[in-house]
């Protein structure tokens, strides 16, 4: 019973957050997105607009909810569970600063499967599928735009995910060669503390191994065909810079309208939650 009222307290002071953040932020780009009038070479209302941005949100939240759904496949949660745990952690994901809706999406998975480290470690497998697809699409578009420089933050993050891989595919054999030294050494205090942080360290990478092992070529397919589809349908139906489109999707530049997807994409999770929740209460009060 304690631990379900920390969890409901969790939740409700989360959204408390995603609310303030919402009106907070949203309200200029709502303003932005009513005055549109933005198609390239045409006089479209901005309901179109909307219309066309809704559907965009819609296939690829859809993607990326089947994304995650692989990664938690042998964790035994339901599809119905993860469909209403995605949603209701997907306006946090998209509105709170520091990454910190991962990390409530992380715990709340975490209460569900009953597993926090394997939780963590999916979610984080999962961004990281996601920024390598999209770092890929950055990469093929700078050079297709030979004249354009390259920009700092791409290197970075191309360094960054190499490193990643580099570590993952070394761990076994630097693991084994610390354990046969450790355990060759003389016996100490320290050394068996040693020995324990290291089967600490092979517990988190087997956990990640049994993630990565087949699914992830497919996370990061999934991934290209999401950005893709949101990329390609704005640089179509919008007169957009779309390299400043996809800089905008990892939060080190200001566009109206990666921001005013964002703000279609929580209203559609809170229609659907609305939904949800009628449709419940319709149900409990026939069963009643």
């Amino acid at each position: 019973m304690k631990d379900r009222r920390r969890y409901l307290a969790v939740n409700v002071g989360v959204w408390f957050l995603v609310a303030v953040f919402f009106f907070a932020r949203q309200s200029d780009d709502l303003a932005f997105f009513c005055s549109l009038s933005y198609f390239a070479g045409c006089d479209q209302l901005p309901a179109a607009g909307i219309l066309i941005l809704a559907l965009t949100c819609i296939f690829v939240y859809a993607v990326k909810l089947f994304r995650l759904y692989l990664a938690f496949s042998n964790t035994g949660l339901t599809f119905h569970a993860h469909v209403l745990q995605f949603l209701k952690t997907l306006p946090a994901s998209l509105l709170l600063p520091f990454k910190l809706g991962d990390l409530f999406r992380a715990y709340c998975y975490g209460i569900h499967i009953q597993n926090f480290c394997r939780s963590i470690l999916i979610i984080l497998i999962d961004r990281f599928s996601d920024t390598l697809a999209l770092v890929t699409i950055l990469f093929l578009t700078v050079l297709y735009r030979s004249e354009m420089q390259i920009p700092f933050l791409l290197f970075l993050l191309i360094g960054f995910l190499m490193l990643l891989i580099i570590c993952y595919q070394a761990f076994p054999s630097f693991a084994g060669y610390w354990k046969r030294y450790l355990l060759e050494s003389s016996a100490t205090k320290q050394r068996l503390e040693y020995l324990h942080l290291l089967a600490q360290c092979e517990h988190v990478y087997h956990e990640m191994q049994d993630v990565v092992r087949g699914r992830l070529l497919l996370m990061y397919f999934l991934s290209m065909v999401a950005w893709c589809a949101e990329s390609g349908i704005i640089l179509y139906y919008f007169s957009l810079d779309i390299l400043s489109y996809l800089l905008a999707g990892l939060g080190t530049a200001y566009e109206p309208v990666q921001q005013s997807f964002v703000l279609i994409s929580v209203c559609l999770v809170l229609a659907a939650i609305l939904v949800y929740a009628t449709f419940r209460l319709m149900k409990m009060a026939v069963h009643s």
